[in-house]
């Protein structure tokens, strides 16, 4: 795990991955969805980059509250909507990018 910005979150080896490859795409303008948000650190990437909309997604609630206890942390309150749900009943989809 290694710290990403000021404020310190810490990213795993394939959230450091993703990372790399958010940046390689030009999401300004775009909506994001972050299905699986966990810390919320590829949502608040998405919104540094400039996506027009930023949702956080996670069937998980502890998870769902740390990502937005991060946000607010990296002040960017209002950033991402975050919402609850499990997403496992939907049938395979062609994915852009993934973690």
């Amino acid at each position: 795990m290694r710290r990403l910005g000021e404020k310190g979150l810490k990213v795993d080896l394939v959230s450091q991955l993703c990372l790399q490859l958010l940046q390689e795409i030009d999401v300004r303008g775009l909506r994001v969805i972050d299905v699986g948000t966990g810390s919320g650190v590829l949502a608040l990437a998405a919104w540094r980059l400039q996506a027009s909309s930023v949702t956080a997604i996670d069937s998980d609630p502890d998870a769902l509250q740390n990502a937005r206890d991060n946000v607010q942390r990296n002040g960017a309150t209002g950033a991402a909507d975050t919402v609850q749900a499990d997403l496992s009943y939907l049938p395979p989809l062609p994915v852009h990018r993934a973690n």
